[in-house]
């Protein structure tokens, strides 16, 4: 059973086919123009509309376009009294499915409408069809965007897993690889070497350094110990990570500093005495040592790129495991074995003869005699004279001359004395070797309140490693 519209201005016609069509078990609806007959299309959904081409107002044909814009839209027959085969094939093609040459048989009309009703069954199954496929297509998108977005989540997960356990295996490779270094070295050069050899072998790593926390009298700066890769300039620089910079709480505080170009700390650094040594980086990144609770030494890493976050991690992993040694070995460099001004150096004394020196203050109230690095500030020494305490510093001088030398320490200390004095000393190493040195004493002043001086040791030939050796051996 199909629901039918007839369209006809002839109510013989529509009383004809709603005959013919009623007796073949269909539902008929009937009207006499196109207008009522849009109206009926709006009211009710119709399987079929057979409809006559010439009536008075809108011909048949107008209503096509209309049929055409409803949804599952009914098959449309038209009729005609006067058949044209042109006009005919433009209503077929605009959307009409057959057409009927008036009079029009019974058998005609039935078998017409048996093709339509066929016709428009596998329109419409092929339609749902497509939906359905559609719908299908769009349902295996999105399974397969989610699965993607799975299998993409596990292929990173995975990844980061892979790359995560490879940079671990390479970080116990390093530090293996650092421990065997640090085995076989048998001096502090030796040592120093072998960490700085850890570190300059990290990825992005361009150059290194080791600042050690010197413990004087100008609030405990981290001063630049040995360096590897430093820019070319660097010799004619004192520098030292002072109080004064955020970056030296930090490390005080074991808190890692990555700084990049556009950071506050690599902006600080920038800002300070020597731009010129970081002013080419684009990454620093500087790792506290630890030791007893307390930062001992930083571990300098700059890079004129980037520092991958694996070498940072490496870095830090290299510190962590550095405190013992370093506070083992780095408690000598009583002076260096060169005294020669670099280039460009403002040194007004001239240090040219000297193959090996050192520098010194005295403090009364304590009776502590130390090796300074102040003086060598003072004197814009260029070299990386330490401070290490030397209280047993007479027990490589003579009796008598370090009775005599106690003494013009006491005496340059008094008000009034003068303003400079020096005396000769004989000083002697571990192996009973002895060598002369001159030793030269300025009193305190309002800048400096304690007694400062030289000791030089006249013969250029002459090297003092063995007291060096020694006083390490006793500070340790």
């Amino acid at each position: 059973m199909a629901q039918i519209l007839v369209v006809d201005d002839e109510e013989s016609i529509q009383e004809t086919f709603s005959f013919f069509l009623r007796k073949a078990s269909h539902n008929v609806t009937t009207v006499g123009s196109v207008k009522d007959a849009s109206l009926a299309l709006a009211r009710k959904r119709f399987d079929i509309v057979i409809t006559d081409i010439l009536m008075p107002g809108d011909m048949g044909d107008t209503l096509i376009e209309h049929i055409t814009a409803i949804n599952e839209p009914p098959v449309v027959i038209m009729v005609t009294g006067k058949p044209d085969l042109e006009a005919m094939t433009e209503m077929m093609r605009r959307g009409a499915y057959d057409y009927l040459a008036k009079p029009v048989r019974k058998q005609t009309l039935l078998s017409t409408v048996s093709r339509a009703l066929e016709h428009r069954r596998l329109a419409l199954s092929a339609e749902r069809l497509a939906r359905e496929n559609e719908r299908y297509r769009k349902h295996l998108e999105r399974l397969v965007e989610k699965r993607t977005q799975a299998l993409d989540m596990t292929n990173r997960r995975l990844m980061r897993e892979i790359e995560e356990r490879m940079a671990a295996e390479t970080l116990i490779e390093r530090q293996r690889d650092l421990a065997l270094a640090l085995s076989r070295a048998s001096t502090q050069d030796e040592t120093l070497d072998a960490i700085l050899d850890s570190v300059q072998a990290l990825d992005g790593v361009d150059s290194s350094c080791i600042h050690v926390c010197v413990e004087n009298r100008e609030g405990n700066p981290l001063e630049l110990f040995t360096s590897r890769n430093l820019s070319p300039e660097f010799s004619n620089y004192y520098h030292a990570i002072t109080p004064a910079l955020p970056m030296y709480h930090k490390l005080m505080t074991n808190q890692p500093i990555h700084s990049d170009e556009t950071s506050d700390e690599m902006k600080t650094a920038l800002r300070s005495p020597n731009p010129e040594l970081v002013a080419a980086y684009k990454n620093i990144s500087i790792i506290p040592v630890r030791y007893n609770g307390k930062t001992i030494a930083a571990l300098n890493a700059g890079s004129f790129d980037v520092i991958p976050d694996v070498s940072k991690r490496a870095l830090e992993a290299v510190a962590e495991c550095l405190g013992g040694v370093l506070k083992r070995v780095l408690i000598c460099n009583v002076f260096d074995e060169y005294g020669v001004p670099a280039a460009g150096s403002t040194e007004a004394t001239d240090f040219s003869p000297l193959h090996s020196w050192g520098v010194w203050e005295w403090d009364p109230v304590t009776d502590t005699f130390f090796w300074s690095y102040a003086l060598c500030r003072l004197l814009l020494v260029t070299n990386r004279t330490r401070l290490t305490p030397l209280a047993d510093f007479l027990d490589h001088v003579q009796a008598d001359q370090a009775a005599l030398l106690r003494d013009m320490l006491h005496s340059m200390s008094q008000p009034g004395a003068s303003p400079l004095d020096e005396c000769s000393l004989t000083l002697r190493d571990n192996n009973g070797h002895a060598f002369p040195a001159t030793f030269i004493c300025r009193g305190p002043d309002a800048e400096r309140p304690f007694c400062m001086g030289l000791i030089i040791p006249p013969d250029r030939g002459v090297r003092s490693s063995g007291l060096r050796i020694t006083l390490l051996q006793d500070n340790a």
